[in-house]
């Protein structure tokens, strides 16, 4: 049984990372122009509650990000998100 589970970790471990192989790091994000960028949910499959600008509402709003291949325009706080963004 354990080589069993060892093998599915190992082979779930693979397909994380080969998911994740195609993304870019963020560049040194710069603000407001880091805000610009559109919203990225990314490939994997994560729900963690992050903010962006929304470019059309001029409003700081909330997402739900995969958890890899984020750009500049992800924020772990609303106010961090109005904070770079807005003012």
């Amino acid at each position: 049984m354990n080589a069993i589970f060892s093998s599915v970790v190992v082979a779930v471990s693979f397909a994380v990372l080969a998911c994740c192989q195609d993304c870019e790091e963020p560049p040194n994000c710069t603000y407001p122009d880091g805000c610009k960028e559109p919203q990225e949910v990314g490939p994997c499959k994560a729900l963690i509650p992050k903010y962006y600008l929304n470019s059309t509402t001029r409003k700081c709003e909330p997402f739900k990000w995969g958890g890899c291949c984020a750009n500049c325009n992800n924020f772990q706080a609303l106010n961090e998100s109005e904070r770079k963004c807005l003012h």
